[in-house]
């Protein structure tokens, strides 16, 4: 084969180029020819068919190094295109500007192409390609470019306001065509506040147009980059167990799971240990995550619920039924189905249900929400939506009621005192609308709904949590799971969502209400 022809083969294929021609500097400080790791490999792979790409990834896999080294090779390769690489502040973004350079003349003399301009802020090659290093927070970050590449690297590390606004400003300027890409990575932030963690779990969760990929701290890549650790980290286990090395017998519950579906060894369970010593759990669940969810772990005082049986759940949720898993909805409510309505387990005719309804106030950032209980406890449905009105609601909680056997439904009834209740029994006709014991001052009376007073409140969501903590019911919601990990109580007694809504809790909650007084409550 020619020389000439060889060249064209090898500038044609990102891998075979980096083989070639690329040396990098590995975690033992010496320079070796690069040779992308299996996550890299992956998500190289996805980004040549997906525009839009976010990753969400355990500490020092290489993801910032790879997608960097890609847009250089399409550079280099693809005259007359741009490409934006920014990062949180000066230090990171100088930081993978050197990493690259280092990278670029690492190439042999007589492959690597000529520079017009090289500076801490730009690289531009002879092809009129050029790649451009900015620091995220500048609303005109992309001003009058034309963007071929776009990687926002530690995204999560950006101040909440800048996240949003980095999206927003950069995203318009990528190029039209079906090769260009755009590409938000980073490790997790704790809590669940920040605009990173909305854009992760909506692309998560299939509403989004970014395609996702999660890397956790066990992934391959982990194992190839941290082997001297573990052999530490082995040596270290062994001199603190009287020379033995762990035993699967011995495995703490928190990575049972996770051995038994092979997904990590004894020894890197070990290393998982030995570097948890110098941090707080929390750190590790955002540095060093086993799955999406425990990744945003907040670090709210006053959480109402523990973190750890939350994680823990995360692991186990299902995903919800497709239309061919479950019983023929009503007409109302096919719509919705998996996109405000879903559904965990299927209609059994012969069971009970108890139906939690929650009323949005009307502000747009409240959710109207009903969660549905089986009488053994499991949560089998939710619907929530803030983006329907609430005579549209009335009917989807009634509609949703009939098909789960009539459920038992009990509504909150604070913002209407009441009407969206008694007009459930008395203009739909619901048979089995909850009335709850209301005391006045002509004594004890019955009404329709649940009124969540400051002291009702607190005791409604004891008795969810403490159903929850017990093991007395089975929770299949993610949305439900997101809220509880950032409800708290404040200073002053007041339980609230800080970092999200708490409507379906509450939805929840009257449920489990329902459930657990079902002998003395009236209808």
């Amino acid at each position: 084969m020619k020389t000439e022809t060889k060249l064209q083969m090898i500038n044609s294929d990102f891998i075979l180029w980096c083989k070639n021609f690329i040396k990098i500097m590995n975690n033992e400080n010496q320079e070796v020819i690069f040779k992308p790791l299996p996550e890299q490999q992956e998500l190289i792979d996805g980004m040549e068919s997906n525009k839009h790409t976010i990753v969400l990834k355990s500490r020092q896999l290489g993801i910032t190094t790879v997608v960097s080294l890609y847009y250089l090779w399409k550079a280099i390769t693809i005259p007359k295109t741009t490409y934006l690489i920014a990062s949180y502040n000066e230090d990171s973004t100088k930081g993978i500007g050197e990493k690259l350079k280092q990278m670029l003349y690492s190439m042999p003399d007589k492959y690597r192409p000529k520079l017009q301009r090289d500076n801490e802020f730009e690289l531009k090659f002879q092809n009129q390609s050029r790649i451009v290093f900015k620091v995220a927070g500048n609303k005109d970050i992309a001003r009058g470019l034309t963007l071929e590449g776009v990687l926002l690297s530690e995204f999560g590390m950006y101040d909440a306001e800048v996240q949003e606004n980095a999206i927003a400003s950069t995203d318009p300027c990528l190029s039209k065509n079906h090769t260009s890409t755009f590409v938000v990575e980073s490790t997790a932030k704790q809590g669940t506040t920040d605009y990173f963690y909305k854009l992760f779990m909506n692309s998560y969760r299939n509403r989004s147009k970014f395609k996702y990929y999660f890397f956790p701290w066990y992934c391959e890549s982990s194992k190839k980059n941290y082997k001297n650790e573990i052999d530490i980290a082995e040596q270290w286990y062994r001199d603190n167990n009287h020379g033995r090395m762990l035993a699967s017998a011995d495995i703490e519950p928190y990575f049972i799971p996770l051995y038994e579906q092979k997904l990590v060894t004894l020894k890197q369970i070990v290393w998982y240990q030995w570097k948890q010593q110098d941090m707080s759990q929390e750190k590790m669940f955002s540095e060093y995550p086993s799955f999406p969810e425990e990744a945003f772990s907040t670090s709210l005082k006053g959480l109402v619920f523990p973190i750890e049986k939350i994680n823990d759940r995360y692991i186990y949720i299902p995903d919800p039924l497709t239309y061919n898993e479950i019983s023929p909805l009503p007409e109302v409510l096919r719509p919705y189905f998996n996109k405000n309505l879903f559904v965990y387990k299927d209609l059994q005719r012969n069971m009970k249900y108890h139906m939690g309804v929650d009323i949005a106030s009307g502000t747009g950032l409240d959710y109207s929400t009903c969660a549905i209980f089986s009488n053994d406890g499991e949560m089998v449905a939710e619907f929530y939506s803030n983006k329907i009105p609430l005579y549209r609601f009335a009917e989807i909680a009634y509609q949703l009621g009939r098909y789960f056997n009539y459920a038992q439904m009990l509504i909150e009834r604070n913002y209407d005192a009441g009407q969206f209740a008694y007009k459930m029994r008395h203009e739909f006709g619901y048979i089995n609308v909850v009335r709850t014991k209301k005391y006045t001052d002509k004594g004890r009376s019955f009404v329709y709904g649940f009124d969540t007073t400051a002291t009702s409140k607190v005791q409604l969501i004891e008795l969810f949590k403490n159903a929850f903590i017990n093991g007395d019911i089975l929770i299949n919601s993610r949305k439900l799971l997101d809220e509880m990990k950032a409800y708290v109580m404040t200073n002053k007694g007041k339980m609230t969502g800080k970092a999200s809504n708490d409507d379906m809790i509450i939805a929840s909650a009257l449920a489990v209400y329902s459930l657990t007084n079902n002998s003395i409550i009236r209808r």
